[in-house]
């Protein structure tokens, strides 16, 4: 009789140590419960449960995703899963102390990439995580300084030719802008060599669409409407007849603040012969008889 006992006691503290570690805690108490209070049976009863789980691919163990509770952040009463949580919405928490986790976690582990949530992280009030986003934007740019040296390097002792050298030197350029990186005289002149970079790709390949939409959005964003007014005149005669330099077009007169000029541009859209995209639709219903809008 003691000897059972001794092994029912036994078997249990063993099956509530495997529970433990495999089971969120009141699933693992619940099982262990039930295999104390029946002796043998509850242990059959579990093993089969579990077992038949198992062969099925149910995912008996545990009675939800494993992975998905390591992901989940205990904010009482609510839970959030760590990997979802936008950080522009940790500005809403209340609790600094998980605020400043998310976001110097977040950082450290590199995945910030909304550049406007970093570089509002850098001014925040919480010093460690101003400190964090910082250290984080320094080593963006470092990085990106250097690959443009290098990359710089490679398009002298290759040529201008080197088609994929200068889509990667291109694509680097418009990171490092996009970054915020570097002072005034130093974007200009990151600025003049993709704007170079794009002009040589699109003489390239007359028939892309992409370099000169890469180069309008540039200028645009510097604010060099004369520039892209040059753009848009050589987009519009290598692309006669397509939408992309009309939309073009409509944007650079919104930037300028030329109703008269937008609404023309969508009445020409209307016109058309060609099939108009979503984007096209959408300009035409949003700006048509809307010359007001500036």
């Amino acid at each position: 009789m003691m000897v059972g006992l001794a092994f029912h006691l036994l078997l249990t503290a063993a099956y509530a140590l495997a529970a433990v570690q495999r089971l969120p805690r009141l699933q693992a108490a619940a099982e262990t419960l039930l295999v104390l209070l029946l002796p043998f049976f509850g242990f059959v009863i579990l093993a089969v449960w579990h077992i038949t789980c198992h062969l099925l691919h149910t995912g008996a163990l545990p009675l939800y995703e494993e992975g998905r509770q390591r992901a989940m952040i205990s904010l009482e009463p609510l839970a959030y899963q760590a990997d979802v949580v936008p950080l522009q919405d940790t500005y809403l928490l209340g609790d600094a102390r998980l605020r400043r986790r998310l976001f110097t976690d977040a950082i450290k582990q590199e995945v910030v990439n909304n550049e406007a949530v970093l570089r509002q992280a850098v001014h925040d009030e919480d010093r460690e995580i101003a400190y964090y986003a910082v250290s984080l934007m320094t080593a963006r740019a470092e990085k990106l300084a250097a690959e443009l040296y290098a990359l710089e390097q490679q398009l002298r002792a290759a040529g201008a030719d080197d088609e994929p050298l200068l889509r990667r030197y291109a694509a680097t350029l418009e990171a490092f802008l996009a970054s915020g990186s570097g002072d005034e005289v130093s974007r200009r002149e990151k600025r003049g060599a993709l704007l170079s970079a794009l002009a040589a790709l699109a003489k390239a390949h007359p028939e892309s669409t992409l370099y000169f939409e890469q180069a309008l959005r540039q200028l645009l964003a510097s604010g060099a409407y004369g520039q892209a007014e040059a753009v848009l005149r050589d987009y519009a005669r290598q692309h006669p007849g397509e939408e992309g330099p009309y939309l073009c077009e409509l944007r650079l007169a919104l930037a300028r603040r030329q109703p008269e000029r937008m609404a023309a541009v969508v009445q020409a859209l209307k016109t058309l012969p060609c099939r108009l995209s979503a984007d096209a639709l959408a300009a035409i219903r949003y700006w048509d008889r809307r010359p007001e809008h500036e």
